[in-house]
């Protein structure tokens, strides 16, 4: 597979990922890059580089790289390696090759916005047991205030709200933010409503009342997909700065 279809996976598999094993070289990118970009979308995901060339060439340093697997290898070797990466045993390796920079890694931010307290009292506190950083407002318009003012990987917004609806919400997500996914939420699910959602690029539609591992794993698909489409704009930015030069 490719760095891109490994990004792929990681977004829209919706189990857990216990370990990635790639190899330094890519045809389209490079190990250490790919392996910052996966744990953007999963920070738990544990990784285990491979490489046929000499480990003392592969860094400017010319230390070998942590958890390194050196091509040829064995079937003993592999999965001696996989146990030491995913932390099974007690031997040297780290477990991580970057552990202390994950320690401060900001949290997954969701902003919930519905008029209904006690749901949306609900909705917080699921997100918060799956370890999301989670605001929430009881209006469109604070919703709107709000996301000018802080970034979210996701919102979560009712479809009827008194001060105007998800819909009108999600077309004012789209000048503020182009990439955050936005997640719509009725009890009173309509086909009209549905077909709006997706014209204006609603991440998902869910009827109430919402199934809680359902909806954790919805949300994180969504914040997944976020931190890929982050990914991809800020490689096209790039780009084009170097193609500017």
């Amino acid at each position: 597979a490719t760095a891109e279809d490994a990004r792929k996976v990681c977004v829209s598999h919706e189990d857990t990922i216990d370990l990635v094993l790639l190899d330094v070289v890519l045809l389209d990118s490079r190990g250490d890059i790919l392996m910052r970009q996966l744990r953007d979308l999963r920070p738990d995901l544990n990784v285990l580089q491979m490489s046929g060339y000499p480990p003392g060439a592969l860094t400017p340093s010319g230390s070998p790289p942590g958890n390194l697997l050196v091509k040829p290898f064995s079937p003993t070797e592999l999965r001696a390696a996989v146990a030491r990466a995913c932390g099974l045993t007690d031997q040297a390796m780290p477990a991580r090759i970057d552990a202390p920079a994950m320690k401060g890694k900001a949290a997954r931010r969701a902003l919930i916005a519905d008029d209904d307290e006690s749901f949306r009292r609900t909705v917080v506190r699921i997100l918060r047991r799956a370890d999301f950083d989670v605001t929430d407002v009881d209006s469109g318009y604070k919703a709107i205030s709000t996301l000018e003012n802080e970034s979210f990987d996701v919102v979560v917004s009712d479809v009827q709200m008194p001060d105007g609806g998800g819909l009108d919400l999600l077309r004012a997500v789209r000048r503020i933010d182009l990439d955050v996914p936005v997640i719509l939420i009725t009890g009173e699910p309509s086909l009209a409503a549905a077909a709006q959602a997706v014209e204006y690029g609603a991440f998902r539609y869910l009827t109430k009342p919402i199934d809680h591992v359902t909806f954790v794993k919805t949300v994180e698909h969504a914040t997944r997909a976020h931190a890929l489409a982050r990914l991809r704009r800020e490689a096209f930015d790039v780009s084009g700065a170097r193609a500017g030069v």
